[in-house]
Order: C-alpha cells, then sequence, then structure tokens
C-alpha cells in the first residue's frame, strides 16, 4: 500500500541515452574536482579528479552521511 504514495521512478529514455554530450550546454559541469582536509601535518585527499556533467531534464541526488554539526 505505502508504493501507492510514492512518484513512479524516473525512466531513461533512448532521446536521452543517444543525445551526443557535447550537443548541449549542461547545466552543472565539473572537471577534475578534488577535495582535501588539513589538520597540522595529516592530509585527507577525500576526492581526486571526480568529474560530473548534468544535462538538463536530468535528476540527480547525491548522499552521505550527515556532518556531526548539523545533527539537533
Amino acid at each position: 500500500m505505502a508504493d501507492a504514495l510514492l512518484p513512479p521512478a524516473p525512466v531513461a529514455t533512448t532521446a536521452l541515452l543517444d543525445r551526443d554530450p557535447r550537443a548541449a550546454t549542461p547545466v552543472i559541469e565539473l572537471t577534475d574536482a578534488g577535495k582535501t582536509y588539513r589538520t597540522g601535518t595529516i592530509e585527507f585527499e577525500a576526492l581526486r579528479g571526480v568529474d560530473l556533467r548534468i544535462e538538463q531534464g536530468e535528476y540527480v541526488a547525491i548522499m552521505g552521511p550527515r556532518a556531526p554539526a548539523s545533527r539537533p
């Protein structure tokens, strides 16, 4: 019964999959993104060389653990 309350899952269409990625300007684009955390002499490379391209009409969700400071 709970499934009836959820919206339908998105379905990739052939037009979206066959599209030339260079044909349109992306809504969001990251190239070679990185993030390094430093504490004193310790370095932790959380991200290295991340590429991301989000086209108009695409749905994207990025999830991870909540930061301790954001907990009520």
